[in-house]
C-alpha cells in the first residue's frame, strides 16, 4: 500500500548497537498469527522490551528517555537478518520507525524496507562509530533523503547511497504498485485500449453476457415433440 512520503526527517536515533539483530528478534514468531497490523505493532522487540513479568525493561532503549519516540534506529551489522518476513518492517513503521541506521542488513528485509516506507541506510568504519556516539547522547540527528546526508550537530555531514528507483520511492510515497502506474500508467492505458478492440468480452460485461446467450442458443436443440428412439 501507498506509504507516507519519506523527505528529511529529524529524530533522536535510538543505539541498539548489536550485529545480528534477526527478524524473530524484531518480531518474534507467534505475532505472525496476528490479525491486523495493531497486534504486529505491538510485538516489535517483545522479548526485549518487555520482562518475564510484562512489564516494560527499563534497560531496553525503546523503554528509555528521549528514544521511546525515537523515529531512527541504529544497529551493528547483518541488521534483519534469518527469516524473510515482512512483519517485521510494518512492525518498525508501525511504531514510528522510518529509518534504520546499520552497518549492513539482511538481504531480503533490506527489499521490505523500501518495499514499506522505511529507510535502510548503510554504514561502515569511522562514519557508523561517530554516528552511534553521537546518537547516545540523545541528541537528535536529521536524515535527509533529497540529498542522500545526514546531519548531526558535532559531525561532519555523512553522505549515504540508494537505489534511485528506490530513492523516487520514497520520495514519492510510492509502494510497487504505485510506482509501475505513475512510471507507466500511460503504456498501459494504450495497452488496454487496444485489447479493448481485439477482446471486448475482457472489458465489456454487457458484450460477454450478450456472447454467453448467443452461444446458449447456438447448442440448445430447437423445442417439438421428442423423436421416439
Amino acid at each position: 500500500m501507498p506509504t507516507t512520503p519519506f523527505t528529511c526527517l529529524t529524530s533522536p536515533a535510538a543505539p541498539l548497537i548489536e550485529d545480528d539483530i534477526d527478524t524473530d528478534a524484531i518480531l518474534p514468531a507467534r505475532f505472525l498469527l496476528a490479525i491486523n497490523r495493531k497486534q504486529i505493532a505491538e510485538g516489535l522487540f517483545y522479548d526485549r522490551r518487555l520482562g518475564p513479568d510484562g512489564a516494560p525493561d527499563p534497560d531496553f532503549v525503546l523503554n528509555r528517555e528521549p528514544f521511546q519516540a525515537a523515529r531512527i534506529l541504529i544497529a551493528g551489522a547483518n541488521f534483519g537478518c534469518g527469516s524473510s518476513r515482512e512483519h517485521a518492517p510494518w512492525a518498525l513503521v508501525d511504531n514510528g520507525i522510518r529509518c534504520v541506521i546499520a552497518r549492513g542488513f539482511g538481504e531480503i528485509f533490506r527489499a521490505n524496507c523500501l518495499r514499506n516506507g522505511l529507510l535502510p541506510v548503510a554504514l561502515d568504519g569511522t562514519a557508523h562509530d561517530a554516528l552511534s556516539s553521537y546518537a547516545a547522547t540523545g541528541r537528535p540527528i536529521t536524515v535527509d533523503l533529497e540529498s542522500c546526508t545526514i546531519a548531526a550537530d558535532d559531525l561532519a555531514p555523512i553522505n549515504f547511497s540508494i537505489d534511485p528507483g528506490a530513492r523516487t520511492a520514497l520520495l514519492k510515497g510510492w509502494d510497487e504498485t504505485a510506482a509501475i502506474l505513475e512510471l507507466h500508467g500511460t503504456a498501459i492505458a494504450a495497452f488496454e485500449e487496444r485489447q479493448a478492440g481485439r477482446m471486448p468480452w475482457l472489458y465489456d460485461e454487457q458484450w460477454l453476457a450478450g456472447a454467453l446467450d448467443r452461444a446458449r442458443m447456438a447448442v440448445t436443440p430447437a423445442s417439438g415433440p421428442t423423436p421416439r428412439p
